[in-house]
């Protein structure tokens, strides 16, 4: 699978639609609905990314973060944006995960035919 280069920016429209419940019933589709969806938005754009001033992490709360229910990174209402500072680029992979069964986990570790891995450095990588 062809991975591709995501700018954060180019998921934004996606997660405000959700986050705004414009989609009431994104959360109710099929894994593999949600995952044709979300790749399509993936694919739209493939050019690298940009690399934000981490600085302004201290200037954002995490808490809507931890305690988002759903498949995108939760949005500030009255922004109707959210800047991901950690992690902002990264490459994406459709992936199919099969689980040997012996752990506690749940969710796509117990065994998934649709999901997304993404890779990325915490930070700009430098000249060496």
């Amino acid at each position: 699978m062809n991975p591709s280069f995501v700018d954060e920016e180019a998921l934004q429209d996606l997660a405000i639609r959700f986050a705004n419940n414009k989609d009431k019933d994104y959360l109710k589709k099929s894994a593999k609905d949600k995952m044709s969806a979300l790749w399509a938005k993936i694919a739209e754009n493939q050019s690298p990314g940009k690399w934000p001033n981490t600085a302004g992490i201290f200037l954002e709360g995490m808490e809507d973060t931890f305690k988002a229910v759903g498949d995108v990174m939760p949005v500030n209402f009255a922004l109707q944006n959210r800047t991901k500072f950690i992690h902002a680029v990264g490459a994406t992979g459709k992936v199919r995960f099969v689980s040997n069964g012996n752990h506690p986990y749940t969710g796509i570790f117990k065994g998934a035919d649709q999901g997304i891995v993404r890779f990325s450095s915490a930070a700009e990588p430098g000249e060496d």
